[in-house]
C-alpha cells in the first residue's frame, strides 16, 4: 500500500477525491489532505509519502511549487497534476519539476483508475528494483572478507601484475588504501602443536580452531589489517596492509606491537602458543606486484636450489598451490592471471634438468585436462585433442617446452571459457557430494577445495556463490539434519551419534544442534517419545 496525500484549495473536489474513489483497491491510502501548498510542504518536510496528487492554481503556494519542493527535496515521490488549465507553460514546467501525470479537469472516474494503476506498476518495479540492489549489497557485504582475501592471494601468487588491474581490484574490495604508499608484508604463523591441541583441549574441530584464530587478527589492530592468504594445519600466511602511508622502519614497528599483543591474546584465550614472524616488508603494493613471490612464500632458505637433480618438496608444494590458483582462474575465465601464474610456474622449473621439468608439467596438465572433464563431461574428447604428452617428452629445451605448453595451456582456457556458468555449477556440485560423504569427519574446507583443485580462497568465495550459503554452514545443515534421522531411528545413544556426524565432543554437539533446532538432542528424543 502506497501513502498518498491530495492538495486542492476546493474543498468539493478535494472530498470528492478523497470518498468517491476506491483507492486501497489500486493500492493507494490517503494519510492527509491539504487546501494549499503551503501547508503541505510543511508536511512533507516530517514525512515521507509516495505520491502527491495536486491542484495547480491555490491562494499561497501553487501546485507548480509543490512538485518542484517535491522535485529538490522528495526524489522518492511522484508527483500527480491536475487541473482545469491547459496552457502549455503550465505542462512544460510540470515536465522540468518531474511531475508524473498531467490530469485535465473534468477528469472521469476510470482515467483516475487508468492513471494510478500505472504510476503503482512504476512504483511496484522501482521497489523491487531497490530491494534488488539492497540485496546485492548484502550479498557483497557477506562476500567482502573472501573477496579481500583473494585479492592479496593473487597479488602475492603473482597473478595481478598490471596496475590498472590491481587497481580496479582495490576499489572493488573497498579497501582504502593507495597502491604506491601504504607498506605492507608477509607474516608467517606456526602453531607447534595444532594437531595436539586439536585431539586434548578443542571441542569445536578444525575449522573452529582455524575460524577462532583468525578472528584475533580480525578483530580492531589499526592500522593493521590481515587476510589470509595460505593455510594448512597449523601453518599459515597471512598478509598484512597498513591502512595509512608509514615507511618501512615506522610499519615494523606497529607490526611487531600489534603480533605480540595477538599472540599474547590467543594464548591467554585459548592457551595456545602461536609463533609469528614477518617473512618480508614491502613499501607498497606494487612493490609486492614486481617480485617473484616464491621467496615470500617459503620459508628460510628453501629457494636457493643447492641441487637441482630433485625438486625440494616445499617448492613442489608451491608450485602445485599455484596451480589451484590457475585452476581457479580458468574457471572464472581470467585469461590475464591464468598467464601470469603459468609464467610464475615456469621461472620457477628453469633451474631444474628437463626430465624433471616434463614430469612436473605432464602431471600439471593431466591433472588440469581431469579436473577439466570433471566440470563439464561433454569436453572429455576436446581436451584429449590439445596435449601431446609425446610431444613434450621429446623436446630438447625448455624453451620449446614453454611455448608449446603456453599455447595448449591458453586452448584449455578457452574451451573452458565457453560454458563456465555450467563448469563451475558442476565443481561445487563435486564438492558437495564430498562433503556428504565425509561429513562423519573432521573436515576441512582446505580439503574439499583441494579435491576440487581449487585454491580455498577462491572455492570459498564460489562456493558461498553458487549454493548460497559458507561451507561451515553447509557442513553443519548435513550433519544436523543426519543426527536428527539417527535420533528418530532410536538405535543409538547421543554421545554415539555425535560422533557418527563428525562431533568428537558431545557437549559442543549438544549446543550446536540446539542453535539449529531449538532442543537439545534429548529434549529431541524426548518430543518423538510423546508424539509416538
Amino acid at each position: 500500500m502506497y501513502d498518498l496525500i491530495i492538495i486542492d484549495d476546493e474543498n468539493i473536489i478535494r472530498k470528492g477525491l478523497e470518498e468517491l474513489i476506491d483507492w486501497k483497491s489500486i493500492g493507494f491510502r490517503i494519510v492527509a489532505t491539504f487546501e494549499d501548498g503551503k501547508e503541505a510542504i510543511e508536511f512533507l518536510k516530517n514525512h515521507h509519502v509516495d505520491v502527491v496528487l495536486t491542484d495547480i492554481r491555490m491562494a499561497e503556494v501553487s501546485g507548480l511549487d509543490v512538485a518542484k519542493y517535491v522535485h529538490d527535496h522528495k526524489p522518492g515521490t511522484k508527483t500527480v497534476i491536475i487541473s482545469g488549465y491547459k496552457e502549455f507553460e503550465y505542462a512544460k514546467k510540470a515536465i522540468d519539476y518531474g511531475v508524473e501525470y498531467f490530469l485535465l479537469k473534468p477528469t472521469k472516474f476510470n482515467e483516475f483508475y487508468h492513471t494510478f494503476s500505472e504510476l503503482k506498476k512504476k512504483l511496484d518495479q522501482e521497489v523491487e528494483k531497490e530491494q534488488a540492489a539492497r540485496r546485492e549489497k548484502e550479498k557483497y557485504l557477506e562476500m567482502l572478507p573472501l573477496l579481500q582475501d583473494q585479492f592479496f592471494t593473487d597479488l602475492i601468487m603473482g597473478a595481478l601484475k598490471e596496475i590498472a588491474e590491481i587497481q580496479k581490484r582495490i576499489e572493488l574490495i573497498g579497501l582504502p588504501v593507495d597502491i604506491y604508499s601504504n607498506p605492507c608484508c608477509v607474516i608467517n604463523v606456526h602453531i607447534p602443536d595444532f594437531e595436539q591441541y586439536i585431539e586434548e583441549k578443542w571441542m569445536y574441530g578444525k575449522n573452529g580452531l582455524n575460524n577462532a584464530l583468525m578472528n584475533f587478527f580480525r578483530e580492531e589492530n589499526y592500522p593493521i589489517r590481515y587476510f589470509c592468504i595460505n593455510r594448512s594445519c597449523g601453518k599459515w600466511k597471512l598478509f598484512a596492509i597498513c591502512m595509512i602511508p608509514l615507511t618501512i622502519s615506522e610499519l615494523e614497528a606497529y607490526v611487531q606491537r600489534s603480533l605480540n599483543d595477538i599472540s599474547n591474546s590467543i594464548h591467554k584465550i585459548l592457551g595456545l602458543q602461536v609463533k609469528l614472524s614477518v617473512k618480508k616488508y614491502f613499501s607498497s603494493i606494487v612493490e609486492v606486484s614486481r617480485c617473484d613471490g616464491l621467496p615470500v612464500m617459503l620459508s628460510g632458505d628453501e629457494y636457493n636450489i643447492k641441487d637441482s637433480s630433485y625438486m625440494n618438496p616445499e617448492i613442489s608444494e608451491s608450485l602445485l598451490d599455484e596451480y589451484k590458483l590457475i585452476v581457479s582462474n580458468i574457471n572464472e575465465g581470467n585469461m590475464e592471471q591464468v598467464n601470469n601464474l603459468f609464467e610464475r610456474v615456469m621461472k620457477k622449473l628453469k633451474p631444474y634438468p628437463l626430465n624433471i621439468v616434463k614430469q612436473f608439467i605432464i602431471k600439471l596438465f593431466t591433472d588440469l585436462m581431469e579436473h577439466l572433464r570433471i566440470a563439464d563431461e561433454n569436453m572429455k574428447d576436446e581436451l584429449l585433442q590439445q596435449v601431446e604428452y609425446n610431444s613434450i617428452m621429446a623436446m630438447g629445451s625448455f624453451n620449446d617446452i614453454h611455448k608449446y605448453c603456453k599455447k595448449c595451456l591458453m586452448e584449455l582456457v578457452r574451451i573452458s571459457n565457453r560454458n563456465i556458468d555450467v563448469s563451475i555449477a558442476k565443481l561445487i556440485d563435486n564438492a558437495k557430494k564430498y562433503i556428504m560423504s565425509n561429513y562423519q569427519r573432521d573436515l576441512t574446507l582446505d580439503e574439499v577445495a583441494d579435491k576440487v583443485y581449487l585454491n580455498p580462497v577462491y572455492f570459498s568465495r564460489v562456493f558461498k556463490q553458487v549454493t548460497g550459503e559458507n561451507f561451515i554452514d553447509f557442513l553443519t545443515d548435513i550433519r544436523m539434519k543426519k543426527a536428527m534421522e539417527l535420533i528418530r531411528e532410536g538405535k543409538h545413544k547421543i554421545q554415539d551419534i555425535s560422533k557418527m556426524v563428525g562431533y568428537s565432543n558431545s557437549k559442543y554437539f549438544s549446543r550446536v544442534f540446539k542453535q539449529y533446532t531449538g532442543c537439545t538432542p534429548r529434549e529431541y528424543q524426548r518430543s518423538l517419545s510423546y508424539k509416538g
